[in-house]
């Protein structure tokens, strides 16, 4: 039997995500850009999908972001 621990994943921290949003919003606003959108749909690889959200996309189901240039 799997041992549920293993599939455990360590999150990212709220202060890291404002950071990572901070940093896009700003190379955003520089290139003219309103709205960035990314889809994942393999655990395995992360991508853009985790690195936005910290939400893996599981079990090949799509997870689709659309992370717009100004807070609303």
């Amino acid at each position: 039997m799997e041992d549920p621990r293993e599939r455990l994943t360590t999150s990212v921290s709220d202060a890291e995500l404002e950071r990572r949003w901070s940093a896009a919003r700003e190379v955003m606003r520089e290139y003219k850009i309103d709205y960035l959108l990314m889809r994942n749909d393999e655990t395995f690889l992360g991508g853009y999908v985790r690195w936005f959200s910290d939400f893996p996309a599981n079990h090949s189901y799509p997870f689709t972001v659309i992370f717009p240039s100004t807070r609303a």
